[in-house]
């Protein structure tokens, strides 16, 4: 499910580490809807005493503010660190793969139920790393994962890319023997 808010995407290379930061800012619903919380609290306060009273209310909003604004941006930043062996999130949920597990990483456009964003198929799972993220920003973070490590990003399942027919499908080759294209000597 496509996400109306916008999505600040920050790519930095570290030397031996790619960090991708996704950060969905505030709408201005949620923003406002914040602030009038604190006026309710202020008013509710501020009328019904005195100088104390009207000091514990100006503290009180002021550390509702900060913690509001404090925590939506951590709840709402989504953050993968990107290695040579491996591919770590942080944020609302946190995931390590093995890059050498990694089959196939491309954009999904979510469901109802799975936000669209940067999905990688690793042996029996298929996994969103970068949450809401549009079909152009996930690009963008697939060139610079395959300017960073060559080879990464490359599909590497038997099937081809996977779309919303075949996701479904990606287990039944999983199960299979391996093919006699090879046979042992």
């Amino acid at each position: 499910m496509p996400s109306r808010s916008l999505l600040k995407l920050t790519i930095v290379d570290h030397g031996t580490e790619l960090t991708v930061e996704a950060t969905r800012e505030n709408s201005l619903w949620e923003q406002c809807a914040a602030f009038a919380a604190v006026l309710i609290v202020l008013c509710l306060l501020w009328g019904g005493g005195g100088k104390q009273a009207q000091i514990f209310a100006i503290l009180g909003a002021f550390l509702l503010v900060a913690g509001y604004l404090h925590t939506r941006r951590a709840r709402n930043t989504t953050t993968l660190h990107a290695t040579m062996s491996e591919l770590r999130t942080e944020g609302r949920t946190s995931e390590t793969l093995v890059c050498s597990d990694v089959m196939l990483m491309q954009y999904d456009p979510g469901d109802e139920d799975d936000p669209s964003g940067l999905y990688v198929f690793v042996p029996e799972r298929y996994v969103c790393l970068l949450p809401r993220l549009n079909a152009e920003q996930t690009a963008r973070v697939l060139a610079a994962l395959e300017r960073k490590f060559p080879g990464l990003t490359l599909n590497r399942t038997p099937t081809g890319a996977l779309d919303d027919d075949s996701r479904g499908m990606m287990n039944l080759w999983l199960n299979q023997p391996p093919s006699d294209e090879h046979p042992d000597e």
